[in-house]
């Protein structure tokens, strides 16, 4: 992730923590402070053209291992710790 600007950085890692949804590539670029005076059509562009760029592929990848590794982790056994221990879903993951 060292050979990418700033801004592409923040788009990785703000792509990373955005939330899969229609639209995501472009509320990402936009957090990452791409498109400050462009029109919501040239950001999405631009948006699409920086999800398919190599270098920015493989720091999503490098990024979402950290995520899932770390912080996911731990919201990842928080949410089944929930899940068993809320009494109407009890009996669900059994």
């Amino acid at each position: 992730m060292r050979e990418l600007t700033e801004m592409q950085r923040d788009f990785v890692r703000a792509l990373v923590t955005e939330p899969p949804s229609y639209g995501m590539l472009t509320r990402a670029a936009r957090r990452a402070g791409f498109g400050k005076q462009s029109r919501a059509a040239t950001l999405s562009k631009h948006a699409h053209d920086l999800s398919r760029n190599p270098k920015i592929i493989a720091a999503i990848s490098e990024e979402a291992k950290k995520v899932t590794r770390g912080i996911g982790h731990a919201e990842a056994l928080a949410a089944l710790f929930n899940m068993v221990r809320d009494p109407p879903a009890a009996g669900l993951g059994r």
